[in-house]
């Protein structure tokens, strides 16, 4: 058995420059250590260490560390979920199921559209967030839709 991060980090060794797509450019030679995250029903990450010549991957629980507010939205929003939650993490805050959403609409930070929230009541409130990122969901109809 392995760590789901740890193993992406061991698989990262094997990709080539047409398995990549580049976000951000970074210096061409840059050595160090390095780090995945990945956010989806939790928040996964994995360490690299750098001993100078390779990567050496490492399992991590940094998804659990604490979160920590700094100004005072973040100071109210770490309030509101410590009530709700008691340990409030990062897995919690940018995974599952859309307590940021939640947070800015239950404190009347902008107008739910009555569409958005009939799909967070039928469905799954993961998956109605993260619609916008996938190839199905028409964002110019979406965009009209919330603009009303």
């Amino acid at each position: 058995m392995i760590n789901d991060l740890d193993a992406n980090a061991y698989g990262l060794a094997t990709l080539g420059p047409t398995d990549l797509v580049t976000i951000n450019a970074g210096a061409a030679n840059a050595a160090g250590n390095a780090a995945i995250i990945a956010a989806g029903t939790g928040l996964g990450e994995a360490g690299l260490y750098w001993d100078g010549r390779t990567h050496h991957p490492f399992a991590t629980e940094g998804g659990h560390a604490n979160f920590g507010a700094s100004d005072a939205v973040e100071s109210e929003l770490l309030h509101w979920l410590s009530t709700q939650f008691g340990h409030v993490s990062w897995e919690r805050l940018v995974s599952g199921p859309g307590l940021v959403y939640r947070f800015l609409r239950d404190t009347h930070r902008g107008e739910e559209p009555g569409w958005l929230a009939e799909e967070m009541r039928a469905r799954d409130p993961a998956a109605v967030i993260s619609k916008p990122w996938t190839s199905s969901w028409d964002s110019t109809a979406a965009r009209r839709a919330i603009s009303r």
